[in-house]
């Protein structure tokens, strides 16, 4: 889950350089780095393709399944026909999602803006599950509220909420 989620990270700068990421930790043999190699090549491909078929903002995040895959998300009502007749459906497989990343950003950064009157602890972008997670210290009807209201959200599913674990500290005294 912590690969997926690396990865999911890794690949949601499309328009960026390409990110360098590693399957597992520790010394890879020569396969895992010739089938990281081949997932990036692929990526490099994909985006590339999406960027020369004026599709950048259909794209809604990619992964790397547990076959070791890419899995690229692409918004739902997007014409992606001529993307995926260009690519080699063997290398990549694509999903339809309701959100594009922009529109995911958009959220969070909204969300972000406002954390300390919300009574937000963090959040955290989870494009396979295309959705801002928003974490609070407790989960409470006033609160959650509080964040619908103020975000006017159309469709709610965009945010999920969750009670956060731990407690995040800055100061380096409590090392």
């Amino acid at each position: 889950m912590l690969r997926k989620k690396f990865l999911a990270i890794m690949l949601s700068f499309p328009l960026l350089l390409v990110p360098s990421a590693t399957f597992k930790s520790g010394n890879s043999h020569e396969a895992d780095k010739l089938q990281e190699a081949s997932v990036m090549k692929t990526y490099e491909k994909v985006i590339n393709e999406m960027n020369n078929l004026g599709l950048a903002d259909a794209y809604s995040g990619s992964y790397i399944n547990n076959d070791g895959k890419l899995i690229v998300l692409l918004q739902e009502g997007q014409n992606t026909d001529k993307l995926k007749e260009n690519l080699n459906q063997s290398e990549v497989e694509f999903a339809s999602v309701k959100y594009s990343i922009k529109q995911l950003d958009e959220v969070q950064e909204k969300l972000d803006d406002k954390m300390i009157e919300l009574g937000i602890e963090a959040t955290e972008r989870d494009e396979i599950n295309n959705r801002i997670i928003v974490y609070l210290s407790s989960i409470d009807k006033k609160t959650i509220n509080a964040i619908k209201n103020y975000m006017d959200l159309e469709n709610e599913d965009i945010i999920e909420f969750k009670k956060m674990d731990a407690e995040i500290s800055f100061d380096a005294s409590d090392q």
